[in-house]
């Protein structure tokens, strides 16, 4: 038996040219609603298979989706339901077959296809309407009972995939409008402003991470931090860690009011302690971050953070250090050049020091530890010689066998 064909390959000649395709399958014009708006043309095309094993995309139709040959792309930016390979919009499937939900396809030339909302609630609301219709024209009971289960099983499935999409639709946005509004203050002039914008940050990474269900928010996260507008570690190093300028340079425009000095407010403490809490859980929930901060030499501006900052700022770089070094040889490999595990070993010797940051460094140490054993390649493969050089054997070895239970 010969091999079916992805539907979305095909061509208008393959409708012409086959023999086999019959009225069920279709050969009509029709015009695609949008989902969003089920008023709203976004394409016409033919309909050319309603076929529930008609694969398009590499998945087979169902009993909810038709496939259908779009020739005019009238809103080319309306995204398609079922993504497949590069076709995201409409414009991208122009002269393709892609599968739509046959409730938002309407027949060109003929009655009027009833409205997203009412196609449903009808469904939904009279499963015995077909039955009835068929006992009727004579039909007998048991084609009927076998047309209401069809039918009711039709509107489930056809109210399932509404409310998936319309959640998907929700979860995007919500993502979307989180990250957008977020940014939009991590970039303002003033810190009161860039606070503002950190916290909302902070506070949609950790709704994120503890949501039960939170598959699609993170996966969404993920994507997101593929998209320059939407990146959040860039934001991060050029408007709150990277060090300021004190004075800004003034020139004889700006004396004679050609030009306005822009005034920019330094980073606070309590900015400097939110930005290294969003960069931990960025670096957390998404691998791909760690490599794009290491751009901005992230571990050395942390390391003289450690060295300069107050206390807050200090226990917040600790753990971002450790979320960013997790999985990243590079960022090891800076901590190494840095002489990172010297620094962490004068705060530990350091008997002024807060108490509650000597222990913190030492925690900083047992999760470093024991995330490189039994990794010879790592660039802080000698950690554990340079800690005994650095703390006595007597310190050195309260950490060994407490670094083995932290090894993942």
């Amino acid at each position: 038996m010969e091999a079916k064909m992805d539907a979305w390959q095909r061509s208008p000649n393959d409708f012409h040219q086959s023999n086999s395709m019959n009225t069920r399958q279709g050969g009509k014009e029709v015009t695609l609603m949008s989902l969003g708006k089920p008023h709203r043309h976004v394409a016409r095309g033919i309909l050319f298979s309603r076929d529930p094993s008609t694969i398009v995309g590499g998945e087979r139709l169902g009993q909810q989706y038709w496939e259908v040959y779009v020739e005019v792309a009238i809103m080319p930016n309306e995204s398609l339901i079922r993504n497949f390979q590069n076709l995201k919009t409409i414009g991208d499937a122009a002269r393709k077959s892609i599968a739509w939900p046959s409730f938002l396809v309407s027949f060109i030339g003929t009655q009027q296809q009833p409205s997203l909302t009412e196609g449903l609630v009808r469904q939904w609301n009279d499963p015995e309407g077909g039955g009835r219709r068929r006992r009727g024209l004579g039909i007998g009971a048991s084609a009927g009972g076998c047309g209401r289960e069809e039918s009711a099983a039709a509107a489930a499935a056809a109210v399932g995939d509404l409310v998936a999409a319309l959640s998907r639709r929700r979860v995007y946005r919500e993502v979307t409008l989180a990250l957008r509004s977020g940014l939009r203050d991590a970039q303002a002039d003033f810190s009161f402003l860039r606070t503002r914008g950190l916290r909302r940050l902070l506070k949609f990474l950790r709704s994120s991470a503890a949501a039960a269900a939170s598959d699609e928010s993170l996966r969404l996260f993920r994507h997101s931090q593929s998209l320059p507008d939407l990146q959040v570690i860039p934001v991060l190093f050029q408007n709150t860690l990277h060090p300021r300028k004190e004075n800004p340079d003034v020139t004889l425009n700006h004396i004679f009011g050609v030009e306005p000095v822009k005034i920019t407010s330094p980073p606070t403490d309590s900015e400097v302690a939110l930005a290294l809490r969003v960069l931990e859980g960025c670096c957390l929930l998404h691998s791909g971050s760690a490599a794009l901060a290491y751009k901005y030499k992230a571990v050395k501006v942390l390391v003289n953070i450690l060295s300069n900052r107050g206390i807050p700022e200090q226990e917040a770089c600790l753990d971002a250090l450790i979320a960013l070094m997790l999985e990243s040889s590079s960022n090891q490999m800076d901590f190494a050049e840095c002489h990172g595990v010297e620094k962490i070993a004068e705060l530990i010797k350091d008997e002024q020091a807060d108490e509650i940051l000597r222990l913190k460094c030492g925690e900083f140490l047992l999760l470093l530890i024991g995330n490189l054993n039994g990794k010879e390649n790592s660039p802080l493969a000698n950690i554990q010689e340079d800690i005994r050089r650095l703390l006595g054997e007597k310190c050195a070895s309260l950490i060994w066998p407490r670094a083995s239970l932290v090894q993942p």
